[in-house]
C-alpha cells in the first residue's frame, strides 16, 4: 500500500530511521526463520551495492515471500508485536501486497506477487527463489535474490510509478551493456512480465492489443477514479471478478480509512466516507461517459485512415 512517505517517516524511537529500516530487515528474517518461511528481501538497503543512485534512501522493509507461507508469517510477525494495517485486497489494485507496522521497526511490505509478473504466484516465487543468495544486513544473514533478478524487480516497480518518473530505472540501465539489457528483458519476459516492462521502460505502446494495456496505461498515466476502475473492468476477464470489483470500488475501505484517521472510524466516519465516494464516482463517470462520447465522435469524423 502507497501510505505517504511522511508518515512512513515519522520518528517512533530515538532510533534513526536507517538504522530502523536495516534492523526491521533483520526481525522480519529472524521472524520467518523461527517459523520456516522462505522469502527475499527486495528493494530498499537489500539490493547489491551500486543498483541504485548515491544517497537514496528507504522508508520500509520490503520482502517477497512464498505465497503459500504468506499466512503464517503475517502471523508470526503479529505474534512479535507487527501490526497488521492492510490486506492484500486493500493494499494496492494489484492486490499484491500486505502492509504491516511495529512501533520500532516501523513498516514491512509483505510481497505474494510482484505487479506485472504473469506466471502463477508460486512458480514466480520459486524461479527467484532458486538462485536467491544471503547477505547480511544490520549484521544478520537474510535471503536477497539474484543480482540480476534484484535488477528486474527494481525495474519493474518502476512501472506503478504513473507519469512522475522515478530515476531508479535509468540508473541501472545506464550501466549494463545491451547485451546485458537484453539479458535483463529476458528475464522480464520468462516471468511473463512483457506489458510491464514496456510500461516501465517507455514501450508500453507496443502492446496496444494486448489485453493488460487498458490497466498499465491508466496507471502510467496517473488514471484516477472511474478511468482507472474502467481499466481494471476491461483488463479483467472473469464477469465475477468484474462484478467484485464494482462492488468494492462502492463501498469504504476501512483500511484506507482508519489510516488516514489515525483512529477506528465510527459509523457517520463510513457514512461520510460512503457518501463522498458515491459523490466522487458519479462525477467521474459522468467525465468519463464525455470522454468516451467525444473519442467516438472524433474518431468517426476521421473516418478509418487509408
Amino acid at each position: 500500500m502507497d501510505i505517504p512517505s511522511d508518515q512512513r517517516e515519522r520518528p517512533e524511537s530515538g532510533i534513526p530511521l536507517e538504522a530502523r529500516i536495516r534492523l526491521g530487515h533483520a526481525m522480519v528474517q529472524g521472524v520467518a526463520d523461527q517459523v520456516g518461511v522462505d522469502l527475499v528481501h527486495i528493494k530498499g538497503y537489500a539490493v547489491d551495492q551500486g543498483l541504485y543512485r548515491e544517497g537514496r534512501a528507504s522508508t520500509d522493509v520490503d520482502i517477497w515471500v512464498r505465497p503459500s507461507q504468506v499466512d503464517r508469517l503475517i502471523q508470526a510477525l503479529a505474534e512479535h508485536d507487527w501490526k497488521p494495517l492492510t490486506s492484500f485486497r486493500s493494499g494496492s489494485i494489484f492486490e499484491h501486497a500486505a502492509v504491516s507496522h511495529h512501533p520500532t521497526w516501523s513498516y514491512v511490505d509483505i510481497h505474494r506477487v510482484v505487479p506485472g509478473v504473469g506466471l502463477p504466484p508460486e512458480e514466480a516465487f520459486e524461479n527467484v527463489w532458486a538462485e536467491h543468495k544471503t547477505v547480511q544486513i544490520a549484521e544478520y544473514p537474510c535471503a536477497v535474490p539474484s543480482a540480476d533478478h534484484q535488477m528486474a524487480v527494481i525495474i519493474l516497480h518502476e512501472a506503478r510509478s504513473g507519469a512522475t518518473r522515478q530515476p531508479d530505472v535509468d540508473h541501472i540501465r545506464a550501466q549494463l551493456t545491451e547485451e546485458q539489457r537484453l539479458h535483463l528483458r529476458g528475464i522480464a519476459s520468462s516471468w511473463k512480465a512483457d506489458v510491464a516492462w514496456a510500461a516501465a521502460t517507455d514501450r508500453l505502446e507496443l502492446f496496444t492489443d494486448h489485453p493488460e494495456y487498458p490497466l498499465w496505461k491508466a496507471v502510467r498515466t496517473n488514471a484516477s477514479g472511474i478511468a482507472l476502475l474502467k481499466a481494471r473492468l476491461q483488463t479483467e476477464q472473469s464477469w465475477l471478478k468484474r462484478a467484485e470489483l464494482i462492488a468494492y470500488a462502492a463501498t469504504p475501505n476501512l483500511d484506507h480509512l482508519r489510516l488516514s484517521l489515525h483512529r477506528e472510524p465510527t459509523a457517520q466516519d463510513v457514512l461520510q466516507d460512503l457518501s463522498s465516494r458515491w459523490t466522487r464516482g458519479l462525477g467521474g463517470l459522468r467525465r468519463q461517459l464525455v470522454t468516451d462520447l467525444t473519442s467516438r465522435l472524433t474518431h468517426r469524423r476521421r473516418g478509418p485512415r487509408s
